[in-house]
């Protein structure tokens, strides 16, 4: 971080070892064991500035090497559902003073998820980029905020399976007090 407190960045590399994942149980149709494994290796980075008092400005990427080490399925060595490679996410907020209106800020935010696997029969969802909108304002002990999410209404989808994706939220429009 800055002496200024106007820049910090942070980093972080990660193995993370998962057990007692939930598998079927093939000895029994329609019920689950936990048998499996998986294993996560990435590494994440953040930094935010303040380039003007007025504006705050967020950026992250995170990068994942997942695989499934153990499991009853016949999926050992394949990435796990769902699972993005890459993911990164971009915030700005400027804050109302700027725009002569005190206790007001307006932000914008873009997300954007890599390709997942979608089944066992190699089947991938697709990578999306999704912008959300918020603007509000505070007063007293109040605060009203209005937040556009999924501006653009792009259709993606959140997780698959063998026969079906399921479409991710459309746009939606959100007002708070």
């Amino acid at each position: 971080q800055s002496p200024d407190g106007d820049f910090s960045a942070t980093a972080s590399l990660f193995r993370i070892d998962q057990t007692n994942i939930v598998n079927a149980d093939l000895d029994n149709p329609g019920f689950s064991v936990l048998v499996g494994e998986q294993r996560h290796d990435g590494f994440e980075v953040e930094f935010i500035c303040r380039p003007v008092d007025a504006l705050q400005l967020q950026a992250g990427y995170t990068y994942l090497d997942a695989e499934i080490t153990s499991s009853n399925n016949g999926d050992q060595g394949d990435v796990p559902l769902n699972v993005p490679e890459h993911a990164a996410a971009f915030f700005a907020t400027l804050d109302g003073t700027a725009l002569g209106v005190p206790g007001a800020d307006v932000s914008a935010v873009v997300r954007r998820v890599g390709e997942r696997r979608a089944n066992g029969i190699g089947d991938e969802l697709p990578d999306f980029t999704l912008v959300d909108f918020g603007a509000g304002y505070t007063f007293e002990r109040y605060r009203v905020q209005l937040n556009v999410k999924n501006a653009f209404d792009e259709r993606y989808f959140t997780a698959g399976g063998v026969r079906a994706a399921i479409d991710g939220e459309g746009r939606v429009v959100q007002a708070t007090l």
